[in-house]
């Protein structure tokens, strides 16, 4: 989940200042619903005036259960 959130940012666009019209810095998202698919709130700040503004992004998690292709058991066993 944490791969996917990363990449949920990286492919956001930084939203324009309304007051100062330049670009705005990214500063954390939040899990805001985590009901499938999840909906994460990123956070950005102004350099200039530090207005806030928040965008959302749904993000889909991938169930998929992982099978070793070989189980391993110890050697031996000492009693």
């Amino acid at each position: 989940m944490v791969e996917r959130l990363k990449a949920s940012v990286e492919d956001l666009e930084p939203p324009t200042c309304p007051n100062c019209n330049l670009s705005m810095k990214w500063i954390r998202s939040l899990l805001l619903d985590a009901i499938e698919p999840a909906t994460v709130g990123h956070f950005f700040q102004c350099g200039n005036c530090g207005g806030i503004k928040e965008t959302k992004s749904r993000v889909r998690t991938i169930n998929e259960a992982i099978t070793p292709p070989k189980l391993s058991k110890p050697a031996s066993l000492a009693a």
